[in-house]
């Protein structure tokens, strides 16, 4: 949900707009997997999009090996799926065992996964040609039904697919392969188990088979005729060379940007990259650059709080424009009336409900307060809206500020 947020305000933007095209705005992220949330809601909001140097998120490999992985084991009778899955990672079941299969599928009339198992019984193949395979997926397919006697059925969709990718070996061949390239199929899978956990969350008792089928129509979805005036998403690597007038640069989160590989890396050298990145990601503005960051954020199925990136922090405030907490129009930041610092760009954009919030404020976290600078929480009194907490404020001392009058912000949650 508060990831969504930051696709709904280019959104904002889009409406808002003096004599710009959806071609002016341009989205760039850190790593390749958080193109999907904005694709999703692209699609839904009938707002067309291109992705500049790569594919989109539910055409790339290994999110379609993962999906004909869901589809064989909510129908082992999709031959088409099992096909593209069944030696990868690799099982020792090759072209020609496969087809001495399909072929006694066809002069049995069965699909290919009873024809495994048939001619693994009558000793038409050797058991070492797919019977764990098979047994694996008749198991996660029996979780499914109505009445299992499997404690797979008690498992919620994406902790099932956390479960299949894992037994199956396939995240594991990925992990084995210790590339870059392997690291960021790692991501876009736990992009997918997090995508599925939100299809759950939105919807209720809902089954597998509705989120294949929610998969194929946003798979399938792209009326646009106009092929030149779309928002351009991008990873930021991609984006050297290139401006845009509006430009928004998302998940300005630490772990995430700067990557936690450059973070927690024995080379300084990794960080500085980082931070040339940075960098070259903000100077694509020609007009506007908004940088934005979710609090809390979906990864691989579980909800993580964010602390805000360290890049942001680095900027002089003298060049900010901050938009606080929503919640209090009297006393907070808005999208509509925010506080100018001075000049012009870029945005920071933090998107939660002060009235909702008081848990997340904790003794040792460190804020940001518009007048008083940065300090660090050193006690917290009562709850919700009526939250009041003693802040330690660089050469100021100690202050009492009560939530919901108080602008301040969270710098690490």
């Amino acid at each position: 949900r508060v990831r969504e947020s930051e696709s709904q305000r280019v959104k904002e933007r889009e409406s808002q707009r003096e004599g710009l095209s959806y071609k002016d705005f341009a989205i760039f992220y850190r790593t390749n997997a958080q193109s999907r949330i904005f694709e999703e809601h692209f699609i839904r909001s009938g707002m067309p999009y291109n992705i500049v140097g790569g594919l989109r998120f539910y055409e790339r490999k290994e999110i379609k090996d993962t999906i004909a992985y869901l589809k064989v084991i909510a129908n082992p009778s999709d031959s088409l799926s099992l096909m593209r899955i069944i030696n990868t990672p690799p099982r020792g079941i090759g072209k020609t065992t496969v087809d001495r299969a399909a072929a006694f599928g066809a002069e049995q009339n069965i699909p290919l996964v009873d024809a495994f198992k048939l001619a693994i019984e009558r000793g038409i193949l050797p058991p070492h040609k797919g019977h764990n395979f098979i047994t694996m997926i008749q198991r996660f397919h029996a979780s499914l039904l109505p009445t299992p006697n499997s404690q797979l059925r008690t498992l919620p969709i994406h902790e099932l697919a956390k479960k299949l990718l894992e037994e199956s070996g396939y995240i594991k061949m990925w992990e084995d392969e210790k590339t870059e390239e392997a690291d960021n199929r790692i991501e876009n899978l736990h992009e997918l188990i997090s995508a599925i956990r939100d299809f759950e969350k939105s919807r209720e008792n809902v089954s597998l088979a509705d989120f294949l089928d929610h998969v194929a129509l946003i798979s399938d979805i792209d009326t646009f005729e106009d092929k030149h005036n779309r928002i351009t998403l991008m990873t930021l690597h991609s984006a050297k060379g290139l401006e845009f007038p509006v430009v928004f640069m998302v998940g300005m989160e630490e772990g995430l940007f700067p990557h936690s590989r450059s973070v927690n890396g024995d080379s300084e050298d990794e960080l500085e990259e980082e931070r040339r990145l940075c960098y070259v990601g903000m100077t694509r503005a020609m007009k506007k650059l908004f940088l934005l960051g979710a609090r809390e954020r979906t990864i691989y199925g579980e909800s993580r709080f964010q602390g805000q990136s360290r890049f942001i922090d680095e900027i002089d405030l003298n060049y900010l424009k901050i938009i606080g907490p929503k919640g209090n129009d009297k006393n907070h930041n808005t999208p509509e009336e925010p506080q100018t610092f001075a000049s012009e760009e870029p945005k920071v954009v933090y998107d939660y409900d002060i009235h909702t919030a008081g848990n997340m404020w904790q003794v040792g976290m460190k804020v940001k307060h518009p007048s008083f600078g940065i300090g660090v929480i050193k006690a917290k009194e009562g709850s919700g809206e009526n939250t009041k907490l003693t802040v330690l404020f660089h050469g100021l001392g100690s202050k009492k500020l009560a939530l919901k009058y108080a602008s301040i912000i969270p710098i690490n949650v």
